[in-house]
């Protein structure tokens, strides 16, 4: 069922928006077998050296590389990478795990890691890109995927499907991020070695890859997308797990290894909520709220973002969900249209379904729409000029330091040097100012340059448990440079950055048929709904602790109030 669904997805993102994110191409040649990296189960080939060359696998059994995943090449020739060398194609089968890890160069640094508590400082930063020196600590390597020379790091992304470019920026984002640490020394003199598996954006494929990752990649610690389905499993095995976020599942306390890297979604609309009317001047007061209640369960968090808009000075708020498995959304426009809603706060992926509606129709709300699953603005560009003046925003700073700086600072300059060296097809703008492509470089130096340095520092470990007490107990106000703090992660009380963000609208560029978004609105939190700093998690738990039934059986959890 669920494989139908992400089958569906794929057509429908088709027939609403005329295209559909390229799939990546399979790789069948013969590859260089790499000697240290790790040891294959029985029924996997070795992984090849090649950084980039890594295969990954799609759920339908094909065999494919991240670079050729981040590209979205349909071309079946190998290209060369950021060095100059061609990248090694992979002679795996399907299914074959992936190691990201080159032969060690002498040990050096991690620098460039903002300064945060427990984190390992390595000496000067060095410009962006270039090795620099560091003394390894006399570290002990303990638990599964961590040893004297290596670390096992597991990720499952959407690589192929409708909304392959999240997965691939993501994906891409992260091997980046290995990459440079990798050039640098790696961590503690140990390579990071990457192991991948595209999950199309299906939660069974999801739990799959993870129970995989775990129980015969033998990794340290796992990497995800937004989907909730691997969570209880995530929970029985105690794997340090690294979700976007989005859905409440990831911020409960009941799942204390999972961390979400980036915000949930209530949190996210409210302050785009807030954008719109207090920096964008706007003041609905008849607000619809398009919710998801099959993959991002938005709709579990319904009653707080009514009490956002009513707060804001709605007088009528309309909540109900609207899924891509509906397959058109006339029937909303329609209705919608007849209500005389203003203003249409999107929670759901099947605004690619209302747009197309809309134009058919001749009707959009007169103060606009729009919301954090419009702010990816290669999904948002297949729509068309229709989305000019729709909502979007990203939780880190634009290329050229706004709305933070005045330009870019060294944070901004190694990000924007170590993709395009690295992944150099998610080097432009439109993928650079993404945000799954910011969120996953500040949670990867958060993780790797953070975590297990300061877990190395301060216990003179590299463990999933050293990881893990890093984070709740040294893990606060960790700047990576390029977006506001993460704030920390404790089981009870999941921070993040905020979450963090900036809001504008986007606008049309005829030239290169792509959307421009500029801020419209400072850097802005949640303080303004609830001053408190563990709102996420207590909504959370309230969420699971109901069954994810919806906003009907939410309360209010203990100790929360909206800010007068």
């Amino acid at each position: 069922m669920v494989r139908k669904f992400a089958l569906a997805l794929v057509v429908l993102v088709v027939a609403a928006c005329g295209s559909q994110a390229d799939k990546p191409k399979q790789a069948a040649e013969s590859a260089t077998q790499d000697t240290t990296a790790a040891t294959a189960a029985p029924e996997q080939a070795t992984a090849p050296t090649e950084p980039g060359s890594q295969p990954v696998t799609t759920p339908d059994g094909k065999t494919t590389t991240i670079d050729e995943a981040v590209k979205g090449a349909a071309a079946a020739d190998p290209t060369p990478n950021a060095a100059g060398s061609a990248a090694k194609p992979s002679s795996a089968p399907a299914g074959t795990k992936a190691n990201s890890g080159d032969s060690a160069p002498p040990p050096a640094s991690a620098a460039g890691a903002a300064p945060s508590p427990g984190a390992s400082s390595g000496g000067p930063a060095p410009a962006p890109g270039e090795p620099g020196p560091v003394i390894p600590k006399n570290v002990t390597s303990k638990g599964q995927g961590f040893t004297d020379t290596t670390i096992k790091i597991g990720s499952t992304f959407p690589l192929s499907g409708a909304i392959a470019f999240v997965g691939q920026q993501g994906a891409g984002a992260i091997d980046a991020y290995i990459k440079m640490v990798n050039a640098r020394g790696g961590i503690q003199g140990r390579k990071l070695q990457l192991i991948s598996y595209d999950d199309g954006f299906d939660p069974a494929q999801v739990v799959a890859n993870v129970k995989r990752l775990w129980e015969q990649d033998k990794v340290a610690m796992i990497f995800s997308f937004v989907v909730d389905s691997a969570n209880e499993y995530v929970k029985s095995k105690n794997i340090p797990y690294f979700p976007f976020g989005g859905s409440p599942g990831s911020f409960s306390s009941k799942y204390p290894t999972i961390i979400p890297v980036g915000g949930m979604f209530l949190t996210w609309n409210a302050e785009s909520a807030y954008a719109v009317v207090n920096h964008m001047n706007k003041k609905p007061k008849v607000v619809a709220v398009m919710t998801d209640s099959v993959i991002l369960n938005t709709h579990a968090t319904a009653k707080y973002i009514e009490q956002v808009w009513k707060k804001l000075g709605a007088t009528k708020v309309i909540i109900e969900p609207i899924n891509m498995t509906q397959g058109d959304c006339s029937s909303q426009v329609l209705k919608y249209k007849q209500e005389g809603v203003e203003y249409w706060d999107w929670q759901s992926f099947a605004f690619v379904l209302c747009m197309p509606a809309e134009e058919r129709l001749g009707w959009r709300p007169p103060l606009g729409q729009g919301g954090p699953v419009a702010s990816m603005s290669l999904l948002s560009s297949t729509i068309g000029k229709s989305m000019e003046g729709v909502t979007a925003g990203s939780p880190g700073d634009m290329l050229d330091g706004r709305p933070r700086f005045k330009g870019p600072t060294k944070a901004h300059q190694e990000y924007v040097s170590a993709i395009q060296k690295y992944h150099p097809s998610i080097g432009t703008p439109d993928h650079l100012n993404s945000p799954p492509t910011v969120a996953w470089w500040m949670a990867s130096k958060y993780v790797f340059d953070g975590g297990l340095n300061g877990a190395a520092e301060k216990f003179g470990e590299l463990s999933a448990d050293s990881l893990m007490k890093w984070i709740y107990e040294h893990g606060k106000n960790f700047d990576a440079g390029i977006g506001e703090p993460i704030r920390g992660f404790t089981p009870t009380c999941k921070q993040g950055n905020g979450p963090t963000t900036w809001w504008g609208l986007w606008k049309w560029d005829d030239k290169t048929q792509k959307l421009t978004n500029n801020p419209l609105s400072p850097m802005l939190d949640f303080s303004y709904f609830s001053d408190d700093p563990c709102f996420m998690t207590k909504v959370a738990d309230e969420v699971v602790g109901a069954g994810n039934t919806g906003a009907a059986k939410v309360a209010a959890p203990k100790g929360f109030r909206l800010v007068a």
